[in-house]
Formats: C-alpha cells, structure tokens, sequence
C-alpha cells in the first residue's frame, strides 16, 4: 500500500476515474462526497465499495480537518467543485460558495496538518478568450463559473507562498470520458447515439474547443504529485492540441460510433455566456516533466464510446 490520498468531488466524473487510477497504483483513497446518488461515475465504474465515502459540505472546516487527521491522509486532491457553466449561471453564490470558500476550507486544514502535497484543480477557462495560451497570460476571464476559478488559482498560490503548503495547480482544457454524467457535448452526444437518437449541433456556432481523455489528465495529476518536490507552488496547463469545433466533434463521434444518423441543427440556447475560442500551451509540464497525453482525440472518443456501449 503506497500511502493514503483524500479526493474531494471522488464520486464526480473526474474524481472518480482518478480514485480508479490511484487504487490501481496502490494507494488507499477517502473521498468526499456532497449527497448519495444511486447513480455516479464512482458506481458506473465498480469503485464504490473500494474506497471510503464521507458525506458532508466541503466548506465544513471541522470535517475537513477530521478527515484529514483520523486517516492519516498524506495527499489532497482537492476536486470537488461546481463545474458546469449554465448551472454557475443560475447559481452564482453557490458556485463562489463552493469553488471559492470550499478551496480555503480545504488548504486552511492542510496547513496545520502534514500533507505530503495538494493538487487544485484549476481550468484553463481562466485565461477567458484566445488560443495558445501559456501560463504566463493573464487571467482575463468575466464568467460566473470562470471568475470562480481564477479566485481558487489564486487562493491556492497565495496558500503556497503564506503558509509554504505543497500545493500545485492544474489547468486543464476539456475532459472527456466515459460515465460523465453531465450535461457536456461528448457525453450527450454519446448517449443521444447509444440510445438511437440524432445528436445535436448548435446552427452557426464557430466556437473551438480544447479536449483532453479523462485517463490523460488523470496520469497528468498523478505524475504532478508524485513530483511535489519539483511541482510545487507552480501551475501547470494540461492538454492536448486537439482543437476542433463543436460540428467537426459531433460528426466524429458519430463516424466511430459506425451510427447511421444524421445530426439535428438547431438554435444556440439564448442567454448561454461562454469563451468562444479557446486553445492552451502544454509546452511546460511537457518540459519540466516530459509529459505527453496518450489517446488522441479519435482515440479517446472510440474509448469512450466501446467502453459506455
């Protein structure tokens, strides 16, 4: 047994494909979890009953701390989060409540308890508009969700360099997998198709989007924690290159999936704020740690949909 790892947001469509990841490794995981669900990632992929689930709100201090010192946790993933743009939108305090207060909750108890390491994870939704963008750029976001993450990037720095926590920040471009159980383009497409139905796609919709496989970001995550000694304090983009539009993506997911259904065109939700062209620059975690994704996007995507049939 490696040692012992607390996920926060274990039963999320992130969460629990890294608890998968580390379980595998060796590692004994306590998650945290916000209410039970008979249905999640962490149940889709057999995982629940391998691991120890704690139900409570991540901004608890006093469980947090809990947690933390009657397990003997020696890494924090800390993941839980409100992650979906539209639902930010209509829950504003909520969203600054959890991303915000939650991320403080969680590294004000791990700096009076020894953690070996923290991963925050960020999103390269932070940089707001443009491509290729380093980590060196500035945060020029103005969205309810996206504002929210700058503020976690910044708690988590400002962590690091006032209480000298071994923390790390990941910015990660758009994750995709199997079992993601909310409402995002790959996964509804996906299920639209299984379920014999024709997918949708936005009329005039230009945007570009960045996409990484869950299985990637998660060796990415792993591999920064490992290397805490080298990783700390800094932050680090995640991703691939791949950069499509939302039509090209829904017609290839449809070509691997060998369905024979012709995509419906219909209008762009009013009143949906989202970045139009987004891309990210990996070339430090690339260098620093000769990271590369391993699935491209058809890869990925013909994963996902052999692995969710």
């Amino acid at each position: 047994m490696k040692g012992k790892v607390f996920i926060t947001g274990i039963d999320g469509f992130v969460g629990a494909h890294l608890a998968r990841k580390l379980l595998d490794k060796g590692y004994e995981i306590v998650g945290l979890i916000h209410d039970y669900k008979p249905v999640t990632t962490l149940t889709l992929l057999g995982l629940a009953n391998r691991v120890t689930l704690i139900q409570g709100d991540i901004c608890d201090g006093q469980l947090i701390r809990r947690i933390l010192t009657e397990y003997y946790i020696q890494d924090v993933y800390h993941l839980a989060a409100q992650a979906i743009v539209a639902v930010a939108l209509k829950e504003p305090v909520t969203t600054y409540k959890v991303n915000c207060l939650g991320t403080v909750t969680v590294l004000d108890a791990c700096k009076d308890v020894d953690v070996t390491g923290v991963l925050v994870a960020s999103s390269d939704k932070i940089y707001g508009e443009g491509l290729n963008k380093a980590e060196t750029d500035k945060l020029e976001a103005k969205g309810i969700y996206e504002t929210s993450k700058i503020c976690l990037d910044y708690i988590a720095r400002t962590f690091y360099h006032v209480y000298l926590i071994p923390v790390v920040i990941s910015r990660a471009c758009n994750i995709y997998g199997e079992y993601d159980l909310n409402r995002r383009i790959i996964p509804n497409t996906v299920l639209a198709l299984k379920n014999n139905q024709a997918p949708l796609i936005f009329k005039n919709d230009k945007s570009l989007r960045e996409y990484i496989y869950v299985e990637d970001v998660c060796d990415a995550y792993i591999m920064l924690m490992e290397n805490i000694n080298k990783s700390r304090g800094e932050a680090f983009n995640i991703g691939t290159g791949d950069v499509v539009g939302q039509e090209e993506l829904v017609k290839k997911i449809i070509h691997i999936s060998g369905k024979n259904i012709e995509p419906l065109y219909t209008d762009k939700p009013k009143g949906l704020f989202e970045i139009y062209r987004q891309s990210i620059n990996c070339q430090k975690i690339r260098k620093q740690f000769n990271w590369r994704p391993c699935f491209t996007l058809s890869e990925g995507i013909k994963r996902t949909w052999e692995r969710w049939l």
